[in-house]
Parts: structure tokens; C-alpha cells; sequence
């Protein structure tokens, strides 16, 4: 699909892919692009989970259900090139919409951006493995 400037937006899929996994409880993902409003609203629910979390009472699953389904779904509609900024712009990676001088740059942007995106994607995991056990 070939997309106009004004379609993309200059944040970086990459970056809110990291804002979204270590700090998507909190909206970072959501503020960084613009979104404030569901910032706030994820920056509540992050924090009504800690609060009732450390309080000790038992309404805290309700809480971390409905984090982990919103993040889901930003999650999905990253990987789908259907995230978008304030404006309505795609936040999608640059190997989506750069015009290549030959076959073999495209693969090796494309294999540079997959990987990235592996790697991290694995910080996460493991962060949320370490988190689990922390609490």
C-alpha cells in the first residue's frame, strides 16, 4: 500500500511500541502520540490497579483485566499499521513507506526493523516475567 506523507505521522512506531510495553499501564504510548484523553484514562486504571493492588483488595484482578485488554488492543492495532496519532496520521514503520533503491536495501531495512521489533518485544516478556515474580 503506498501512503502519503500527510497519511504518516512523524512519531515512531518503535518508540511507542517500547512506551506501549514498559509503560502502557500508565498511557505512556497514549501521550506520546497525542492521545491525551486515553492517556488519562489508562494513567487511572494503571493506577487504580497499583492502589488496589497494594491495599490489598481483591477488586484488583478487575482492574488488571481490563489493563491488559486496552493494551491488547493497541498492541493489535500497532502490528496492524491501524495505530494512530492525535491527528489521525499512521504511526507505522519506516520500511512501510520509503521508496528503495534496490530490492536488497528494502530487505535488509525490513529484516532490521522485524528484529527490532523481536527484540523488544522479548524485553517485554521478560519484563513482565520479572514483574510477575516481584509481585
Amino acid at each position: 500500500m503506498v501512503y502519503d506523507e500527510d497519511d504518516i505521522s512523524p512519531k515512531s512506531q518503535m518508540i511507542t511500541l517500547f512506551l506501549l510495553i514498559f509503560f502502557g499501564g500508565f498511557g505512556a504510548h497514549r501521550f506520546y502520540v497525542g492521545k491525551i484523553l486515553t492517556g488519562i484514562f489508562y494513567l487511572i486504571v494503571g493506577s487504580t490497579t497499583l492502589i488496589l493492588k497494594y491495599l490489598g483488595f481483591k477488586w484488583e484482578l478487575i482492574a488488571i483485566v481490563v489493563l491488559i485488554f486496552i493494551n491488547a488492543l493497541d498492541w493489535y492495532a500497532l502490528y496492524s499499521d491501524s495505530f494512530t496519532d492525535s491527528k489521525g496520521r499512521l504511526v507505522i514503520g519506516k520500511s512501510k513507506h520509503l521508496v528503495y533503491d534496490s530490492l536488497k536495501e528494502r530487505e535488509k531495512i525490513i529484516f532490521t526493523e522485524k528484529l527490532n521489533t523481536f527484540m523488544l518485544v522479548l524485553a517485554g516478556i521478560a519484563f513482565y516475567i520479572l514483574l510477575a515474580f516481584a509481585f
